[in-house]
């Protein structure tokens, strides 16, 4: 864009940033989040070394000597966050302290034993090959792949097996790498462990063991999505959503905006596939199914106040009922909302999630239909018709989508980096 004067200064910061120096909101020790870390300072860093050392960048646009400090800062980063995976299994802990190595891990209290756990989530545990593999891959240190293949091990062959095939729980016990709960579905805590499986198929050059079976891993969790989990709701058979599960694995007939990126995600998968000429069944199956779920995701943005889609939403898997939770079949606001929208809001929030958007935005890439692209222009101005200047924070979040400007007053950083 030409913006040269702000990446000079951002490249400026950037260089001469202490990574090593966590300073935590309450100024007490140096907690650092790993997975916020990996996924946004790490694979911002080589994101932007990537870029910059890139055809798209003519050499010599910014200094030499700064850009190379992108990739010394990513590997500052790394190697604070290797002490992460000294748990007895190598699942990498929820927190690490930058300034000791010490480790501290999130408890989850097992609903069906009343057992506690020191745990991490899928999504956490399974996002970090992309960015691993990339530094082990600039630097030609092995030992970030190495990590992340021992993590991502206790994915690809699960234990206790899940509910359906491939459609892993979203709790692990960090002691022995076990699955805790059955609690399927793209939802929040597992969602993204599904997207890198094929993006890391398509970026990896060198295929390890493990990596080797992340497309046959991913393919087997689209099936089984496909086989086991597309629902409509009662009357609308046009829209298709993926069902979440509880920790038991019983189908709660809802979902949630999290779960929105797996439109874009099997679109473009399937899609790579079928240009690479792969011989794996029904991608044109997976491919219609990506676009359905994207346009379902996109309906929830035009039957709001506000333009913009609720956090989580529910829907009723026969006439007149919802067979999870019979609260839901009784509370006459839902039902209303159902015989109105197909739906009824479990969580009235717009926080600035960006997957709907970016599943829309796959579609209009992989399609050349405007139709998408409009789509998407229609959210961004519903955005900015709910921004207000007399509002504390500017693009705030929303706390109702059926309320028009009621403010969260907080501005998620995803939403200018997503």
């Amino acid at each position: 864009m030409g913006l040269t004067d702000i990446v000079n200064a951002q490249l400026t910061h950037i260089a001469s940033t202490d990574f090593t120096n966590v300073i935590p909101p309450n100024g007490v020790g140096q907690q650092v989040n790993g997975f916020d870390a990996i996924i946004r300072y790490l694979g911002g860093l080589l994101s932007a070394y990537d870029l910059l050392t890139s055809d798209f960048v003519p050499e010599g646009t910014y200094d030499a000597r700064l850009i190379s400090a992108l990739l010394k800062q990513a590997v500052v980063v790394g190697e604070h966050l290797k002490p992460q995976f000294n748990t007895p299994s190598g699942l990498p802990a929820s927190f690490v302290d930058f300034a000791t190595g010490m480790i501290n891990n999130t408890m989850y209290k097992d609903p069906l034993n009343n057992v506690t756990y020191p745990d991490n989530n899928a999504a956490v545990c399974g996002t970090i090959i992309l960015e691993f593999y990339r530094l082990s891959d600039v630097t030609g240190d092995q030992s970030y792949r190495q990590l992340a293949d021992r993590a991502e091990a206790y994915f690809v062959h699960p234990n206790p097996a899940p509910a359906y095939p491939y459609l892993i729980g979203s709790e692990l016990d960090v002691e022995t790498g076990n699955f805790i709960t059955f609690d399927f579905g793209c939802k929040a805590t597992i969602d993204s462990f599904l997207e890198y499986l094929v993006k890391s198929y398509i970026y990896n050059p060198r295929k390890s063991l493990v990596s080797s079976q992340y497309l046959p891993f991913w393919l087997g969790a689209v099936q089984s999505s496909l086989t086991n989990i597309v629902e409509s709701p009662v009357g609308y058979p046009q829209l298709t959503y993926l069902t979440q599960a509880d920790a038991s694995g019983a189908k709660e007939h809802a979902m949630d905006d999290y779960a929105c990126f797996a439109g874009g995600n099997i679109l473009y998968g399937s899609t790579y596939l079928q240009k690479e000429g792969s011989s794996a069944d029904n991608l044109a199956a997976y491919a219609k199914l990506g676009l359905d779920v994207t346009s379902s995701c996109h309906y929830l943005y035009t039957t709001t106040a506000t333009g913009l889609g609720p956090e989580q939403w529910g829907w009723f898997d026969q006439p007149g009922k919802n067979t999870f939770n019979q609260t839901w079949t009784n509370n006459v606001t839902y039902q209303n909302s159902v015989k109105q929208r197909g739906y009824f809001i479990l969580n009235p929030e717009y926080d600035s999630f960006p997957e709907s958007i970016e599943s829309i935005w796959y579609a209009y890439r992989i399609t050349g239909n405007q139709m998408y692209q409009d789509w998407n222009w229609a959210i961004f101005n519903s955005i900015k018709a709910e921004s207000d200047s007399a509002a504390r924070v500017q693009y705030s979040s929303i706390m109702n989508v059926y309320i028009p400007k009621s403010f969260m007053g907080d501005l998620p950083s995803f939403y200018f980096a997503e």
